[in-house]
Formats: C-alpha cells, sequence, structure tokens
C-alpha cells in the first residue's frame, strides 16, 4: 500500500448558502426547515461542500508498485482550487434529482432495485406511469447514500447541477449536455467514450466565475480523500480518516475516531450507514466515508488484465470490501460503466470553488451533526496507529494463497518448548530483557513530535511465548469453578464460536470445569479482555492458588482490582510495586517494544522494524525454512496464514523467526494487551492471525479498545519485574508437549 504521513491544515470552509425564492422553471427547489438540535431537514438541505487547496501539490504512487493491487498511477496532484462533496450523494437527493428530470424516465436514472431490494436498497420508490413518474425515499432512508446508479447515471447528476437543476425531460438542457457531451449515451462502449475534462481544462475553469459541477477525477478524490495538506510537499495517509492506522467499523456513540463502514473479520455493520454517520472520521479536507459505505464511482479508466476498459470506483463499500479496499494504495476496482450494483455510489466535485457562491438546494438531505443511528451496540474496535516509515526498497512481502491447514499431516518443527511447562522458573518460558537505560526511539507518530518508546530503565523478563490455552485453563480450573468475574467466554469454546481457542467448560456454577484438547493447548488463549488478563498476573504473583475469585486469588496482588468489571474501574486499576506486592505485570508499552525491537547489546542499539529481528516484512512460510515469518493475514489482510479450524498457529511456530531478546510471535498471531492508556481505551501491539503486513512494523502502535472487550485476536503475554534468578514457580495446569508435529 502506498505510504502516507501528514500534518494537518486548517482549511477555511466556504460559505455554503441556499436560495431563496428561485423561480421552479430554473431550478428544482422543494424547500426545507432544520430542525436546530437535532439537526436533520425536512423537506430539503443543501448539497454541502469542502474547499480543496494546497494548489500544485505533489501526488503519490497508487497500485500494485505500491504495494496493493490494481495498474500503477500518480495520483493525487491537482494544480487548482476545487470544492468536493462533503457527503456521499444520498438518495434524498438523487430522488430529488429524479422528480427533476425522470417524469419519462428516457435513460434508465432508475433502478427498480432501490425500492425492490429491501435488504441493501437506498428505498427510493417510483409511482405511476413513463410521463407521469414520481419519486419519494422512505423515511429514515433519505440520508444514505444513493446506490444502483451507474457511471452514466452520476454523470448525468453533475450535468443537471451544471445546468442549473433544471425541470424537464432528459435532454441537452438537463442530462445529456453539460460538463459532459452524453447525446443519448446508453451502452458500455457509448459511456467509456465520453470525453472528460482534462486537468488543463478544470484549471482553466478554476481561475473563471462560472461554477460547473463533476464527477470526481481521480485526482481530485484522491488528494481530498488522502493528502496531508498544509504544504504542497506535504505526504499522504494510508486511510481516508486522516490515519496510516486501519480504521474500525463499529456504529457507537460518540464515533471516537478513525472508524468506516467495511466487511470487517469478526464484524461487520452489513448495510448502509448514514452519510457522516462517523462524525470524527473525517478525511483530511473534512469528507466524510470516502472509505467505506459504497464505492464511489471516478472519472478514470482502468484496464482489467484482459484488456477490458473500465470506469473506475475508490474508496470501499459496506459489503465485499475488507479494510484493505480503503488503502490509497489500492487501485484495483472497476466496472463497465453502465453497471448498478447495491454498494456502487458517487459525490460530486465543483470548479471553481465557490467562495460565497450561492448553492442551489437539492431535495432530501439531512445535515447531520449530532445524531447516531445506532445499527450496533457492539463495542468499538478502533485504532491508533504510529506513523509509517517509507518502505525499504529491499523490503519483501511474501503473499501466499492459503496455507496447507494445521492438520494436515507430516513433520513439522517449531521453537524450544520447556522440557516441564508447569515449571515457570524454566528459563524456557522467558526471555531476559537486559541493556537496562537503553534509549527510546523517537515517536514517528504524528503530531507527537516528543514522545520516545522503548526505553526502559530496569532489568525485567518477559515470556517467550503468548499465553496458551492450556495455561488458561489450568487458570480457569484453579479459580473459576464458580466464575464471578467473567474469566470464560463462551466463544472460546469453538463449538460456539469457530474462531475460539476450543477451551470448552462443563458443569454448572459452583462446581465448573474446564479442559482444552492437545492439539489446541499450546496454540494462543484468546477471548480474553485486559480485567481478565490483570486477574491472570494477580494470581501468578499469589502462587498460583486454588480457590474462590478474591483477594486470595484474582483480585489483589499486581494490581488492587476488588471486583473491578466495568470499563471505569478498569481504567482506574494501576500497577503496584514491588514493594507493594506486585511481579508478574501486563507489559507496559515500552517493556513490549523493547523485547520486540530494541537490537541490544548496548544502551544505543538501535531497533528493528519488526519483531522477527529485521528492516524487512514478514512472509507467511509455515515451514519458516528461512526465518523471518509470522501468522498474519497477507500484504492485503486477505490471505491467511492457516485457516479453520485454528486460525492461530501454535506458540513458536516460526521457530527461526524469534525477536531480538528470544520471544515468538510478538509479530502476529493474536494482539497483545498492554498497559497503555489513550482516553478510555487500553491498548493491544503486535498484530493477529487477521491482520495485515501493514499492522507489524514498529511505526504501527497498534490498536486500542474498551478494557472489557473480548475477541478471536487477541490475547496476552505477561512480564517478571524484577527479572527471576533462580525463584521457584508454582506449577500451572498440564500442557500438552508436543515436539515435532504436523497438527
Amino acid at each position: 500500500m502506498c505510504e502516507r504521513k501528514l500534518g494537518f491544515v486548517a482549511v477555511a470552509v466556504a460559505t455554503v448558502l441556499v436560495l431563496a425564492g428561485a423561480s421552479p422553471a430554473d431550478v428544482f427547489n422543494m424547500g426545507g426547515t432544520r430542525n436546530p438540535v437535532t439537526g436533520q431537514w425536512t423537506g430539503v438541505g443543501s448539497l454541502e461542500t469542502v474547499p480543496v487547496g494546497d494548489l500544485g501539490n505533489a501526488g503519490e504512487l497508487s497500485g500494485a508498485g505500491a504495494g496493493s493491487y490494481g495498474p500503477d498511477r500518480i495520483c493525487g496532484a491537482v494544480a487548482y482550487a476545487y470544492n468536493i462533496g462533503k457527503y456521499e450523494v444520498t438518495a434524498g437527493q438523487y430522488s430529488a434529482f429524479l422528480n427533476a428530470v425522470g417524469k419519462t424516465d428516457t435513460y434508465a436514472l432508475y433502478n427498480t432495485s432501490m425500492w425492490s431490494d429491501t435488504t441493501y436498497g437506498c428505498k427510493i420508490q417510483r409511482s405511476g406511469t413513463s410521463g407521469s413518474y414520481t419519486y419519494r425515499v422512505a423515511d429514515n432512508y433519505a440520508n444514505l447514500p444513493v446506490n444502483y446508479v451507474s457511471w452514466g447515471d452520476a454523470v448525468r447528476f453533475a450535468n443537471w447541477l451544471s445546468n442549473g437543476q433544471k425541470a424537464g425531460a432528459q435532454d441537452n438542457s438537463t442530462t445529456e449536455r453539460g460538463v459532459y457531451t452524453l447525446d443519448g449515451a446508453m451502452s458500455d462502449e457509448a459511456l467509456l467514450a465520453v470525453t472528460v475534462p482534462d486537468a488543463a481544462t478544470r484549471a482553466a475553469w478554476a481561475s473563471g466565475t462560472t461554477s460547473r459541477w463533476l464527477l470526481t477525477s481521480e485526482d481530485e478524490w484522491y488528494k481530498a480523500a488522502y493528502y496531508n495538506g498544509g504544504v504542497t510537499s506535504s505526504r499522504y495517509w494510508d486511510y481516508p480518516t486522516g490515519k496510516n492506522m486501519p480504521p474500525g467499523n463499529y456504529v457507537v456513540t460518540p464515533d471516537p475516531g478513525n472508524n468506516a463502514n467495511f466487511l470487517g473479520i469478526d464484524h461487520s455493520i452489513g448495510n448502509l450507514t448514514l452519510v457522516g454517520e462517523f462524525e470524527n472520521s473525517p478525511s483530511p479536507y473534512g469528507t466524510f466515508d470516502q472509505g467505506g459505505n459504497v464505492w464511489e464511482w471516478n472519472e478514470s479508466i482502468i484496464i482489467d488484465p484482459y484488456g477490458t476498459r473500465l470506469r473506475a470506483l475508490r474508496g470501499g463499500g459496506f459489503h465485499y470490501s475488507t479494510r484493505v479496499a480503503l488503502l490509497a494504495a489500492y487501485r484495483d476496482y472497476a466496472f463497465h460503466p453502465s453497471s448498478e450494483t447495491d454498494y456502487s455510489g458517487f459525490r460530486v466535485a465543483q470548479v471553481p470553488e465557490p467562495a460565497s457562491l450561492a448553492l442551489l438546494t437539492l431535495g432530501g438531505l439531512a445535515v447531520v451533526q449530532n445524531r447516531r443511528r445506532r445499527l450496533h451496540g457492539m463495542a468499538l474496535s478502533t485504532h491508533q496507529s504510529r506513523r509509517r516509515k517509507a518502505m525499504r526498497t529491499g523490503m519483501t512481502i511474501v503473499t501466499m494463497g492459503v496455507l496447507m491447514l494445521a492438520g494436515a499431516a507430516g513433520a513439522q518443527t517449531h521453537a524450544p518448548w520447556p522440557t516441564n511447562w508447569n515449571n515457570w522458573s524454566d528459563p524456557a518460558l522467558w526471555c531476559a530483557v537486559g541493556d537496562p537505560g537503553n534509549a527510546g526511539q523517537q515517536s514517528e507518530l504524528e503530531h507527537e513530535d516528543t514522545a520516545y518508546y522503548g526505553g526502559v530503565a530496569y532489568r525485567y523478563s518477559i515470556a517467550k511465548f503468548e499465553m496458551t490455552a492450556g495455561q488458561y485453563t489450568a487458570f480457569l480450573n484453579a479459580v473459576a469453578t464458580t466464575d464471578t468475574y467473567g474469566l470464560y467466554n463462551p466463544s472460546m469454546d469453538t463449538a460456539v464460536n469457530s474462531r475460539g481457542c476450543n477451551i470448552q467448560r462443563t458443569g454448572s456454577s459452583g462446581s465448573y470445569a474446564y479442559s482444552v484438547a492437545s492439539d489446541w493447548a499450546n496454540r494462543p488463549a484468546n477471548y480474553v479482555s485486559w480485567g481478565d488478563v490483570a486477574r491472570f498476573c494477580n494470581w501468578l504473583t499469589k502462587g498460583q492458588p486454588t480457590g474462590l475469585q478474591n483477594a486470595s486469588t484474582t483480585e489483589d496482588g499486581s494490581y488492587f482490582l476488588n471486583g473491578a468489571m466495568s470499563n471505569a474501574a478498569l481504567m482506574a486499576v494501576t500497577r503496584k510495586t514491588e514493594a507493594q506486592g506486585g511481579r508478574y505485570y501486563i507489559p507496559t508499552e515500552n517493556e513490549w517494544y523493547k523485547a520486540a525491537y530494541y537490537k541490544g547489546g548496548g544502551t544505543n542499539a538501535g531497533y528493528w522494524d519488526y519483531a522477527t529481528g529485521s528492516y524487512d516484512a514478514p512472509g507467511q512460510d509455515i515451514d519458516d525454512a528461512s526465518g523471518n515469518n509470522a501468522n498474519h493475514d497477507g500484504n492485503l489482510g486477505i490471505t491467511p496464514t492457516i485457516g479453520s479450524p485454528y486460525f492461530r498457529t501454535l506458540v513458536g511456530e516460526f521457530e527461526n523467526s524469534p525477536g531480538p531478546y528470544g520471544t515468538f510471535d510478538q509479530c502476529g498471531n493474536v494482539w497483545e494487551w498492554n498497559d497503555l492508556k489513550i482516553g478510555a481505551y487500553r491498548c493491544m501491539q503486535g498484530g493477529s492471525y487477521v491482520s495485515s503486513v501493514y499492522q507489524l512494523p514498529v511505526w504501527y502502535r497498534g490498536t486500542y479498545n474498551l478494557p472489557t472487550y473480548e475477541d478471536s485476536s487477541i490475547g496476552f503475554r505477561v512480564v517478571q519485574v524484577p527479572e527471576p534468578t533462580s525463584m521457584a514457580l508454582l506449577a500451572l495446569g498440564a500442557l500438552a508437549v508436543i515436539r515435532k508435529r504436523r497438527t
């Protein structure tokens, strides 16, 4: 994917004025009233735009050469000022268009699936017969993006805007002439032949006084979505939410930022969302939903590998689009220009930027400010990212097909495991992290120019492996016969959730028992919250006792929990010192970071880019013959290392890919909780089996979530402070010891 990093530019927002009293013969104007409390419009609102300045900015490479898919092109350079739609064109706005020019729908601007598709349609209904058609949009749908529109529909809409939104037949005065000369073009061949104004023409228009509306050029769309702005030499974000980190996809109140509507691995919103639904997730220039919701047509032509000429779309949609499609580098989506789907829509641009130019009203847009249509009440899954370095020229990204499942036959090795997993004094379970007082690495996060990471002044040890399902089963059997604080999540059982770690519970409260099959025991535990991990650390600190969940087992030790279960209560929990009785802990961000990336051997040794002791991105070779491999989801986040039923590899599976201090799987497998707080959230690092390779490097700071959040991609490891000498640690329950296997 493209590498883009930015600082923010404040852009003056042009005032959008609504003309009142315009002649019905000249403008289609339904009138409208805005509720000052909810921000909702009844009847009509304005088509709101945002200005895009920074004239003459540099473009950047997008496509396969930038690490993604699609033909290479330098994208984003625009030499003139323009405005772009703040939102995708809505069903309400498109309904106004249809009522203006669709009484006889000569060029099929209406698709019956808009209404008949009861699941995904944008719910525009047509009534009457040809010559007297009327259109309405269902209640609560006016502010969803329009869908089932072709490239031809989109440019006819732009012509209609440029012609003053006149009511009348679909002819040269409304839809067929304007910026685009269509003259009845309907076939793919005819629509591909439509001439689009080039950059020089647009620049000339930008210096004039006549406002023209256009379907966005690819450069206009790309710049508005990803360009940092402020100076012409700025760079680009990876995602159109002003972040280099992948966005989450949860509808929560309020939007915590960096969210979008796309197809997730474990969770998807599953349908269209209101334009601007993610009110705290704008692009650098203030647009919304350029990532996800609907794919957006632009003017470019892309030639597919078979030589077929197609019109391009950008940005990803609510389904059939993983977060990879939201990347700036992803340039591999194009359709026949007559195609109409439930996940394709568009937005428009305006040249010149309007300054104080009055904009004619469009029907049906709700200007939505402080509102939330709850589609899901689930916890957010969003991210905080470290600014990404330019990819090294020698970087190797190995994207493999679906590899042999873990159940295949044959011999395979893994990192050396302890002879007795029950003996926590065995050095095979730990990695000593020395070099006290090492220099930290300066933050590469935007807007965080004073932060350093990885500097730790003391010695400590970190678990060589992620905590396994077998180890967590031993914990549950010790303290969860009555599971007072919900240490067990039923989704751990693969009979309940196919992505669980296969810990099964039997019996009833007061006599619960837990077990895990031998082929799952040495895979990482998952579906654990930050609170679960803190309780596990307390249990280790207390000597792994057996009993109820109370101050002698889980509620005190390294953390004073005392029954803390809510997000607020868990955010208030702090780490106790050794003098206060602490010993085993959730790693701090610096402890985790140092163990993963610091080269060691001195206090100024520097840092690797990946937790496999490499500057190159890890591959996915399960045999790990040459090292530098990990369990991730490939270059594009869609190519798993292993599939069902295991998904997660055995801890230490990549025996030739240790971190600089000897840890395994700090790259991929499961995200690992750390002790950092960001706002109301606890943080995780390292990526997981569903992470693309772009979530694994040192500059990708990680993800964060509510401390009660549990997911198939989340696990943990622990640290000891101070590092152990010969202190005997009590045993953890039986863990299958498998030396040579192909599971």
